[in-house]
């Protein structure tokens, strides 16, 4: 039998027991102790920094819009025959089978990715990912991608620092988590789907004469998707297909 022993990291050294003995020769070849020490993470950060910046480098600049449009998505993997890969777990997978559950066994990587505008001479679009990460079993999607957003939109090099940047994400990403972490950024816009489900609370009205007794209101009036009565007229419209 044929086991795979590490911690649970992205990077993770394996060593490779048979019957519980394991091979000197390949246990040595892979230089654990160089991999945890802290100058090799120290390491693998500039290089990972450095390879940002060649990226950077080769980034189109807005000019027909007046923004820089990125994308974010959590992307499975399945892996179900690969018994000593390191962290699998339950992933989801689209199934046209009527009554199958959509999941399978692999791993979830979080990507993000900066649309540029489409050339005219282009025929088809296309994208330039600038951060991929596997989502670990402890953590899920949306933290691993708010870490991501945070480290693209924090550094100075780059083209759209300090101008206006859109991301656009599916309703996953809806939730506050995400959308708190993501409002420290003044210079970028979140724009994503919601479900059809979902609930929200307008801003509550500014009472000129504060209450005597209890807290003040922390919710205005209930706007349900499900709901055509809750809406309200919309303060304004825009246009678009």
């Amino acid at each position: 039998m044929v086991t795979a022993v590490g911690e649970p990291s992205n990077d993770v050294f394996f060593s490779y027991c048979i019957e519980g003995i394991c091979y000197k020769a390949i246990e040595e070849s892979f230089e654990t102790s160089s991999l945890v020490s802290e100058d090799t993470e120290e390491l693998e950060q500039n290089q990972k920094k450095d390879l940002l910046n060649c990226i950077y480098q080769v980034i189109p600049q807005a000019e027909q819009r007046p923004f820089y449009l990125f994308a974010i998505d959590t992307t499975p993997y399945k892996r179900p025959y690969a018994r000593t890969l390191i962290e699998r777990g339950y992933i989801y997978q689209p199934n046209t089978i009527k009554g199958n559950k959509p999941i399978n066994i692999g791993h979830s990587y979080s990507i993000v990715s900066l649309l540029p505008e489409k050339d005219s001479k282009q025929t088809a679009t296309w994208s330039i990912p600038l951060s991929g990460k596997r989502v670990p079993i402890s953590s899920n999607g949306v933290s691993v991608g708010s870490e991501q957003i945070n480290n693209i939109m924090s550094c100075p090099q780059v083209p759209w620092s300090g101008k206006l940047s859109v991301l656009a994400a599916d309703s996953t990403y809806s939730q506050r988590s995400f959308l708190v972490e993501q409002a420290q950024h003044k210079n970028l816009v979140l724009i994503a789907r919601t479900r059809s489900h979902r609930v929200f609370y307008q801003s509550p009205s500014i009472q000129e004469t504060p209450k005597k007794r209890g807290c003040p209101k922390k919710y205005g009036e209930r706007f349900s998707l499900a709901d055509s009565s809750t809406w309200h007229e919309p303060v304004s419209q825009i246009g678009g297909s």
